[in-house]
Order: structure tokens, then sequence, then C-alpha cells
């Protein structure tokens, strides 16, 4: 592999994250179930007003990825990639720039920046980072209890956080799952459907694909291990362990890169007693990347074998798999197709093969890409693009390319390598297509794949119309 480019046949072998990864959600329905399960625990067990029970959709144009609540203030910011603060919000409500500069200074500079720069990570009670699907509707809730607090005037301290980390818990705790309590997990348990998209059967060859020439397929999920499985049966089906050559689950990332827990056997979906060897075709809990790579070079008989992580989250799979063990890393963005990308019309892109009279055959689409409903819900006229923001900049918008200045941008091009939308635009390519990666150091190149956001093209007036 160079440094310009990778090829699967490059890799050893191949993990994957679960939830938006391998498992893509049905984000709509999924944010609707998050936000009423949190606001319902919020409202009932700690007694606050049933406003937070309004439809999520009423705010929904609030809700994007990647934001920082500063909880003493009761302000959500998004940052570029020197942490100046680009926009604003104190709850539901945006601040403009001079209460931004007022609050944080005239050079917009949040003072906790450096932390968060060197962690990805949350770090004691002075913020907390919204940056994966199941976090984002609490984002929603969060900011409606700063306006209802509002209210009665303003306090000096937005004591709110331990109660909406209790409601977190509450809703996510892993025993929910088996013990059908908090109201996430009974209801995709029963109705899957309604939250999941199964696995295209492009998906399923190209996972047996990846397993040719003695290479290995694993997953890697924070996802408890019932939880885990009851996936992988829907969305792959019952021989869901034909695709897979190690289940590894509850694996509490980011900690699995650069802690040292043991992996625990697991037996009829409970945690048993810790083991210093893996099997192939086992389900383990917890871990350590040590033992991981023990087990790879014994079962792909590569001393130094290359690991290459598919993950949705620059926080849990992304920044740990390359700052701590240096794996290569696919991000996985569903963003970019919610933007558009340059070059490459969703709605338009579709498979023509021929019948044997070489009458094309009807075409169908390949890629159907986001309802105009998930459009709506994960895009944010509010906040703007996840990639690029030129709001406190002053100066009127240059012709040549953007580059991506936010600082999720800046995590992307620092610690992934390639960066997808969803893994059904790469299943049809030859093993040995070579996919430009991003330079880790500088602007120069992409690793956006099908095509940048459009966000980051010359001008609108040279981005191609859908």
């Amino acid at each position: 592999m160079s440094k310009f480019s990778l090829k699967f046949t490059d890799y050893d072998a191949f993990g994957f994250d679960l939830d938006h990864t391998l498992a893509k959600y049905k984000l709509p329905a999924l944010f609707k179930l998050c936000h009423n399960a949190l606001a319902e625990f919020l409202v009932k067990e700690k007694g606050y007003h049933p406003d937070l029970q309004k439809p999520f959709e009423l705010d929904k144009d609030f809700c994007t990825k990647g934001l920082i609540f500063d909880t003493v203030k009761g302000n959500f910011f998004k940052l570029d990639e020197n942490g100046t603060i680009l926009r604003a919000s104190h709850g539901t409500r945006f601040l403009s720039n001079d209460e931004i500069c007022a609050t944080y200074g005239p050079d917009r500079h949040w003072k906790q920046y450096s932390k968060l720069a060197e962690t990805v990570n949350n770090l004691g009670d002075e913020f907390r980072i919204f940056e994966n699907y199941f976090d984002m509707p609490g984002k929603v809730i969060c900011a409606r209890m700063v306006d209802i607090l509002d209210r009665k005037g303003a306090p000096e301290k937005y004591d709110i956080w331990k109660d909406v980390f209790d409601g977190y818990n509450h809703v996510y705790n892993p025993k929910n799952f088996s013990e059908e309590k908090g109201g996430f997990f009974p209801e995709i348990k029963l109705h899957p459907e309604k939250y999941l998209n199964k696995c295209s059967e492009d998906i399923k060859l190209w996972l047996k694909k990846l397993k040719e020439g003695n290479r290995k397929v694993f997953i890697l999920t924070s996802s408890y291990n019932d939880f885990a499985t009851h996936l992988l049966k829907y969305i792959l089906g019952e021989n869901w362990s034909d695709y897979i050559d190690i289940n590894l689950t509850f694996a509490r990332k980011p900690g699995f890169f650069n802690k040292n827990r043991p992996f625990l056997r697991v037996d009829q979906e409970l945690e048993k007693e810790p083991v210093q060897e893996l099997n192939m075709g086992a389900t383990y809990s917890q871990g350590n990347h040590k033992i991981l790579k023990q087990f790879l070079k014994k079962a792909t008989g590569v001393d130094d074998p290359k690991i290459l992580f598919f993950g949705d989250s620059l926080r849990s799979d992304v920044f740990p798999a390359k700052m701590y063990v240096n794996w290569d890393t696919v991000v996985v963005l569903e963003e970019m197709e919610i933007e558009g990308m340059l070059g490459f019309d969703v709605k338009g892109q579709v498979q023509s093969d021929r019948e044997d009279d070489d009458e094309p055959r009807k075409k169908k689409m390949k890629y159907t890409g986001p309802s105009v409903e998930e459009a709506e819900f994960l895009a944010s006229s509010k906040w703007g693009s996840f990639f690029y923001d030129n709001s406190c900049m002053g100066k009127e918008e240059g012709k040549g390319p953007k580059m991506m200045n936010t600082f999720w941008g800046y995590l992307i091009r620092r610690y992934s390598d390639i960066s997808i939308p969803q893994l059904d635009y790469i299943v049809d390519f030859p093993m040995d297509h070579e996919y430009n990666v991003f330079d880790h150091e500088d602007y120069k190149r992409e690793g956006f794949y099908p095509g940048i956001p459009k966000i980051l093209a010359s001008n609108s007036k040279n981005v191609e119309k859908d």
C-alpha cells in the first residue's frame, strides 16, 4: 500500500463496528424512539416539565452531529479545527456574534479545546460531545431543559447533566435488552423492522469476498452481546456467523484500544470467565486490542497482520484505532449523502445489465440514498454543514476549493483514511481497487468516496445540479 492509496488486498483482517456501520438504522424512527424514552424518564423520574415530551420533530432542525454542550452555561456550539466557536446557541435560542464574543472572548476561542483535541472524549462535567446518532436526540432534550429553566430566571449554573446522564443510563443500560426495560431495547427487540435496514445481498457477498485468501472478518462493537446478536440475526440472517469469523461485543470503545481489560467468554449470551486466547467462530465480551492481535496473527499466519477497521464514530472508532494502535480506518458518514457529493447523483445512479438478446434490462436503483424525511432529520439549516462553515469569517466567500475547517472535519482528515456514506457504495469494486486516501498532515488529498461533499467544491455555481 502506498501512502497515497489503499487496496483491500493489502490487508489481512477487516473489522466492523456494528451500530450505524454494518447495521444501518432508519434514523427518523430511531431519533424519535431515543428522544421519547429519555424524555419520559426525565419527566416521570426526575420531575421535569412535560414540555420535554413535545414531539422531537418540532426541533429536528436543531439536531445535528458534532456539537459541544457547555454544561455550566447551558450553551451549545460548533467548533472549527482550531477551537474557534463558529456558531452557538443558549438552549434552543441561537446567539449573535456579539453574544458569543461576550461569553467566550473576542477571539471566540473555547478554552477547553486542547483537552478535546487530545482525547476526543468527554472530560469531567464541564462539557459533553454529541457525536453519534444515539446521543443526538439528547441534545434536543438538554436544550429544552435550558429553555425551561430560563423561564424562571437563568441560574448561575445549569446543573442538569447529571439527570440527563442518569437518563442515558436508564435508557441504554445493557441489561435492559434481556429484562425488556427502558423503552429503547424492548422496542427494537420487538420491532426491528421499524428501526433497522437489512444488509443488501451485495454486502453479504462482499463480506464473503473479504474472507477469501485466509483473510479474517471480525465484529468490534460496544453493544452488549445479546443486543449485538439480535442485530446480526436481523441484518444478516440466522446464518450471520457465515459472514463473520469472530464476534467481539461490549468492547467498551474507545477503551478497547488503550486499556487492558480481559476478554470474557460468552455462553448463552451471558459473560463468563476471562480467557487469554480467542477461538474462531466464537463470541466474546470486552477485551483489548493486544489479545485480538495475537488471535489474528495465529488465524492468518501473518506475523504482523494489517487491519482495516470500519466505524461511524470518530470518537470511539476512528480516532482511537488510528491514534493508539495505528489501524487503517474507514469512517462511515451518512452526512456525505445528506449534503450531496460532487459528481455523484445518488438518485440517478442506476444498474443497467443486459438481457441475453442484448436489450437493456429494466434499470433499477443501485443506491437509493436518504429519504426526504431522513434528509430533514440529519441536515440542519441552523447549524450548517458538518464539513465546512464560514459563519464567523467576516469576509466574502472565495471562489477556490474550500478546505474542511470544522473540528470534526479535521478529525476525518487526520484519523481516517477514506470516508464513505455507507458500505453499499464500495461493495461492487474489485478487491484490488485503489482508493485515494486523506493526507493526514495536509489538505492536499481527499479520501472521500465516491465524491467530495458538495460544500467543499469550488463554489455553488460550479456544483452539479441534482
